[in-house]
């Protein structure tokens, strides 16, 4: 039986976790590119979604999480995942309600 690893697949997984700096910069920049034009009132979508954007999400569900070990090992892990249903969730909601008239 051959054995799994050595390394081969130390160097991949390198390769993945160097790359989740990068991704992590990418999921931050994404999200403040969509909350400010909501924030500022420039875009369809009500200013409260500029708050549900997908990494305050992840921080939230994080914090929610962290109350008990079970929670920290099961919920943490995908709270981006998570994130971002809720998010697309919200956005679908939000679009399909009727627009207000705007102020200013």
């Amino acid at each position: 039986m051959a054995r799994s690893g050595g390394p081969a697949a130390l160097a991949a997984t390198a390769a993945v976790l160097a790359s989740a700096g990068d991704l992590l910069l990418l999921g931050v920049a994404g999200s403040v590119a969509f909350a400010l034009p909501v924030a500022r009132g420039t875009s369809a979508y009500p200013r409260w979604m500029a708050g549900a954007n997908p990494a305050a999400l992840v921080v939230v569900i994080g914090i929610a999480a962290s109350v008990a070990p079970w929670s920290r090992a099961l919920i943490v892990p995908a709270s981006p995942n998570l994130a971002h249903g809720i998010f697309f969730a919200l956005m679908a909601m939000a679009a399909a309600t009727p627009e207000a008239p705007r102020q200013g």
